[in-house]
């Protein structure tokens, strides 16, 4: 986590750390992780310090919101420090993401013709716009 350059830490980062400790209790976790497809070749690195799920070429890490916007959720991904401070087990993580991913990102199948038949009006209403 990175300070101002003389190690003080900013009123903004003083706000945030105390924002993240009192969201990240092993309760509020395990209602809001989710799981975030990566590649996990490209990712290596990172998955020796973060617990997650392999399925095939992908791994699933374990993510939680931190700041909910209009324009997206701010993630924190869970590292395996983090994981054991909240005495979670990665049998809890998983279960209790997988079931959040499906009730907040479910998976919507839509045809091909109207997807793109979508981005064409979308484009043309912001071609409108500008």
């Amino acid at each position: 986590m990175a300070g101002s350059a003389n190690g003080v830490k900013t009123d903004r980062e003083k706000k945030r750390l105390e924002r993240e400790k009192k969201i990240f209790t092993p309760e509020y976790v395990q209602r809001n992780v989710l799981l975030e497809a990566v590649n996990a070749d490209s990712n290596a690195p990172l998955l020796e310090r973060c617990p997650h799920v392999k399925v095939l070429d992908l791994a699933g890490l374990y993510t939680v919101p931190v700041t909910m916007t209009r324009k997206g959720d701010e993630m924190c991904l869970l590292g395996n420090g983090m994981l054991k401070s909240l005495g979670l087990t990665p049998d809890q993580i998983y279960e209790a993401a997988r079931k959040n991913t499906v009730r907040r990102l479910p998976v919507r199948v839509i045809r091909l013709d109207r997807m793109i038949d979508r981005k064409r009006l979308i484009d043309t209403r912001s071609k409108r716009n500008t």
